[in-house]
């Protein structure tokens, strides 16, 4: 699995980074399909913006954006989002599997 944490314009201190980082590798517990995952930080006029970008290996692509008044709030938003819309993605999946292994009648 690889995680990238991406900077536009070196806006954020590298502790910042390491906090996304960190969740980042917190939600590979959720899922152990997960190819790659992504954060992008961004520094708007007004607030701040989080995109965690998620590669599963049944080919889906799982995005969350988020946007708050500090870094942190965003992040966690963003981290919240993502967790939910992975054990979603999980549920469906073995929903998926179960109905394809029961007998047709």
């Amino acid at each position: 699995m690889k995680t990238h944490v991406t900077v536009p314009r070196r806006a954020y201190p590298e502790a910042v980074r390491e906090i996304a980082q960190e969740k980042l590798d917190s939600l590979a517990k959720y899922s152990d399909r997960l190819e790659s995952l992504r954060a992008t930080l961004d520094r708007q006029r007004v607030g701040h913006r989080v995109e965690f970008l998620v590669h599963v290996a049944d080919g889906a692509t799982l995005v969350v954006d988020s946007k708050a008044d500090s870094i942190e709030e965003a992040l966690d938003d963003a981290h919240q989002r993502m967790k939910a819309l992975l054990l979603k993605h999980k549920r469906r999946m073995v929903q998926r599997h179960r109905a394809a292994r029961r007998p047709t009648r």
